[in-house]
């Protein structure tokens, strides 16, 4: 954001951390809301525009401690500040501090005319013939305000008996409101009617329920010329409409939350909680919608006011439960101490956000209770109540740091590895300035700083630059420019409006790649962008490393480069090159490797040949095998060795992990005597392969010249099956691999000659304990056919056309023997005579087909599960098949 001129605003750093303790009990009086007015004589002066203000930055409180001032055990519910006096309120009395040295000014107010305690932190201060003092106060229960003469003595009470109710807080002897705050006009400027004026909030219990409450009284207190005297409003605010003091149901206050006056223009100042969201939210909702309404008293018009503008939010959010507000006298800043957030949001005069005030280090602020602004006799400090670690104490933040502006410009002579930027620097009074650029690809990672200081005068934009290189060609940066003054602190602006970017020219490498990496090969590719220019590229690998700028060593490929144009296959993309198969690698090595981009450029207008060289990269080629070591390095007692079961060459194929092949089903499994090995690919590891779904099955076996595999995919897939969260067919291994079930996907697809219909089927593998001969042909066998279907009348079980949309069809698998020589089956359809639908059924490696969920009585069981629902069916299914737990 630019500064302009301006400079920064005033109220950021903390300079104490003033800690009282707190008696036992003293957190259940805090008053809900307490506001407080900045209020004093001053003279006019400029406006500043909203957006004065860019950043706040704070320093490290001091220990310096109130408590040492004020009598042991202080309670201090709230602050409020006057000029160069703080009033710091507490239950038993209200102490009235020096704002500069943090001394007791004289004794406190106290409890006198029948006051029980003081209310929250509201305090309004008159000055117009003699000084007054005004507090929160409660008497017999009631809600009243207490009046105090300049040296501290009590003048009166005021109930609200001249109200419209005839009190502030009682209807008819019962309390149906509370006063909310109290506040005092002290701008003197010329014409100001309202100078001297007393405003008194108040709140009902139930939000509009009297046109008495809700409101803010305005009081004239010389009018009858008796000092503390309580007089008759002399006008009335009722909300943020055209005419306030006579607003219409709906456009009135919901339920005011305070008063305050502005020293510095006479403008009254409201809270207001005008959604039931903000006084009274959600359980474990913060309060939000809260909103400050501005009023100004019109000229020439005694007791009318005209509404100006409402403050409703800050860029983080809606304004949430406030329990403090201030206006700085010399330039009408407004501070609202926002209890939700515990910060303290400052608006300029106008209603422009200008930053937050959030406690730092010691001074954390929770639990806000007050705000006051002090700034008289060459002090400039906030003061902020809180209850922060359930002791209520007051933080004092001093003026913001003057800190210098800063924007980013374009950059200039970009090369493909260089380039300029360029920036001004604003010091806004904060004298000579030191500053920085800061880029990066995500981030601002790098740094490089300015030549020369930014000197120029106040208020003057600066020009500044600095070159950076060894940048990436054809990449994109963020950049953005950071200034310091000797106030020491770095500004870094605000993105998006003081941030930049530029691209670099010359040929982009998106990417590189390394695939099909065996133990002798390998493949490498790589994507790149020419940027318009005609390239070459080629690429280099060794077994040691590439550094950066090196020069070229081990193996070139393609012998000479290849020519890749100058356009991009897409937009941004690049073009991708490769793969070229490296040979004759070493096994288990690790080998570096880069690609290489020779660019013609122009430079100055003179074409030029440049070589650009990506990052080094790497890839490990497999191993042949070697000694399994235990935990801590040491070989196993057996001595075995780690065996690559997987083929070599997979085309491309990627092994699913075990999570994905499935730890207790089928899909990923070891024979029981380690000589067979069953496993999942997401694409068939063989050339020319069927058609498959979603992956593919692997069987390897052991021989006598190791490692050998097959691709036992079903296959025969001729339509799309859809896309389902399985992606296997092999449903059960038996426990030396023999035998397999396959539960083929979608439409019918016979895998053999004697399937009729889509079922079940039972895979040879190998015969038992010769896994390396491996079934070629006619190896499935339909576990449920016309044959062996002896359902009269015979159903069709197949399910035809209802796969896809399913996943399978027809009788599907649900157990079976640990040799797989019998197979449980589910089927909708009654295979055997006199069975229902939903039954289970035994299916024999012989071809056999029995009911199995008969009752004892005879007939079909309803809804069968083998085992537990189907799924916990361990040992369901007896080693032999004659047993069967359903």
């Amino acid at each position: 954001m630019r500064l302009s001129n301006h400079i920064h605003g005033r109220h950021g750093r903390v300079v104490e951390d003033r800690d009282l303790p707190v008696r036992a009990g003293s957190l259940a009086a805090l008053a809900p809301l307490a506001l407080v007015a900045a209020l004093s004589l001053v003279a006019l002066v400029a406006v500043p525009t909203a957006n004065a203000l860019t950043t706040h930055i704070y320093e490290q409180p001091r220990t310096e401690k109130v408590a040492k001032a004020l009598p042991v055990g202080s309670e201090v519910l709230g602050a409020v500040a006057d000029g160069g006096h703080v009033w710091l309120t507490e239950k038993r009395g209200v102490d009235e501090l020096d704002g500069g040295s943090g001394g007791v000014v004289k004794a406190p107010l106290s409890l006198e005319g029948g006051l029980t305690e003081f209310l929250g932190s509201q305090v309004g201060v008159g000055h117009v013939g003699g000084e007054s003092v005004y507090a929160l106060a409660s008497r017999a229960g009631q809600g009243v305000v207490g009046v105090y003469g300049g040296g501290g003595g009590f003048l009166s009470a005021w109930t609200g008996a001249l109200t419209k109710e005839g009190s502030f807080t009682e209807v008819g002897g019962k309390r149906e409101a509370e006063v909310a705050g109290v506040a005092v006009d002290g701008f003197a400027g010329v014409g100001d009617w309202a100078s001297g004026d007393v405003y008194v909030a108040t709140s009902a219990k139930t939000p509009g329920a009297f046109t008495g409450f809700d409101v803010v009284d305005v009081f004239n207190p010389g009018e009858e010329g008796v000092a503390g005297e309580e007089t008759k409003p002399v006008a009335e605010l009722t909300g943020p409409c055209a005419s306030p003091g006579a607003c219409a149901e709906g456009e009135r206050f919901q339920e005011p939350a305070g008063v305050v006056v502005s020293g510095f223009d006479g403008d009254v100042l409201v809270a207001d909680r005008p959604v039931k969201e903000c006084y009274e939210p959600a359980a474990g909702t913060p309060a939000s919608g809260c909103v400050v309404d501005v009023f100004a008293p019109e000229a020439g018009a005694p007791g009318v006011y005209k509404f100006l503008f409402a403050i409703t939010q800050t860029p983080a959010g809606l304004l949430g439960r406030l329990n403090g507000i201030s206006v700085d006298r010399s330039d009408g800043d407004i501070y609202l101490a926002d209890s939700t957030s515990n910060v303290v949001d400052e608006f300029s005069a106008t209603g422009g956000f200008l930053g937050s005030v959030a406690g730092t280090g010691e001074s954390s602020l929770e639990g806000l209770t007050g705000v006051g602004v002090v700034d008289e006799a060459g002090v400039d400090d906030l003061w902020v109540s809180d209850v922060a670690s359930r002791e209520g104490h007051v933080d004092v933040f001093g003026p913001n740091v003057v800190l210098p502006d800063v924007k980013v410009g374009a950059a200039t002579e970009v090369q493909p590895e260089s380039v300029v930027l360029n920036g001004t620097v604003a010091l806004a009074k904060g004298g000579e300035a030191e500053c920085q650029f800061e880029y990066g690809t995500g981030g601002y990672e790098d740094v490089v700083k300015c030549p020369h200081p930014a000197v120029g005068g106040v208020g003057e934009e600066e020009a500044v630059s600095a070159p950076v290189l060894k940048l990436q060609p054809d990449t994109t940066y963020l950049v953005r420019l950071s200034a310091k003054n000797a106030n020491g602190q770095l500004n870094t602006g605000t993105c998006p409006e003081d941030c930049g970017e530029f691209k670099t020219s010359g040929p982009g490498i998106r990417q590189e790649f390394a695939t099909h990496v065996t133990d002798t090969g390998a493949s490498l590719g790589a994507v790149i962008d020419p940027d318009g220019r005609p390239a070459r590229y080629r690429f280099e690998y060794d077994t040691r490393p590439y550094a950066e700028g090196e020069g070229p060593h081990g193996t070139s490929i393609p012998v000479g480069g290849e020519a890749i144009g100058s356009a991009s296959s897409g937009e941004g993309k690049g073009v991708r090159v490769g793969p070229w198969a490296l040979s004759g690698l070493e096994p288990g090595k690790e080998y570096h490797y880069r690609v290489v981009v020779e660019s013609e450029l122009e430079t100055a207008g003179n074409p030029e040949t440049r070589t650009f060289a990506g990052p080094d990269r790497t890839f490990m080629t497999q191993g042949v095998g070697g000694p399994i070591k235990q935990v801590g390095g040491s070989l196993l007692p057996d001595g075995r060795q780690w065996e690559q079961v997987s083929p070599q060459n997979k085309h491309g194929a990627q092994i699913e992990p075990l999570g994905q092949a499935g730890l207790t089903q089928a899909g990923a499994q070891a024979s029981d005597t380690g000589d067979a090995f069953a496993f999942l690919t997401d694409t068939p590891t063989e050339t020319n392969p069927a058609g498959y779904v979603n992956g593919a099955q692997e069987l390897a076996a052991r021989g006598a010249d190791g490692w050998g595999s097959q691709d036992i995919t079903p296959g025969g897939h001729s339509t799309p099956t859809g896309l389902h969260e399985t992606s296997k067919e092999y449903v059960f291994f038996s426990e030396d691999l023999a035998r397999a079930v396959v539960q083929p996907e979608g439409a019918f697809a016979s895998l053999s000659p004697q399937a009729t219909e889509q079922t079940a089927y039972l895979r040879s593998n190998f015969p038992a304990g010769t896994p390396t001969q491996t079934c070629q042909q006619e190896c499935f066998m339909p576990l449920v056919t016309a044959g062996n279907d002896t359902a009269s009348p015979f159903v069709a079980f197949g399910e035809e056309g209802a796969c896809p949309p399913k996943a399978s069809c027809g009788p599907s698998f649900v157990g079976a023997t640990p040799d797989g020589s019998e197979v449980v089956l589910r089927s909708k359809a009654p295979l055997t005579k006199g069975a229902g639908a939903e039954q289970l059924y035994e299916a024999s490696a012989t071809g056999s087909l029995a009911l199995v969920s008969m009752l004892p009585g005879g007939g079909p069981a309803g809804q069968p599960e083998l085992g537990l629902k189907d799924h916990v069916v361990r040992h369901a299914v007896s080693d032999d098949g004659s047993l069967v737990f359903w």
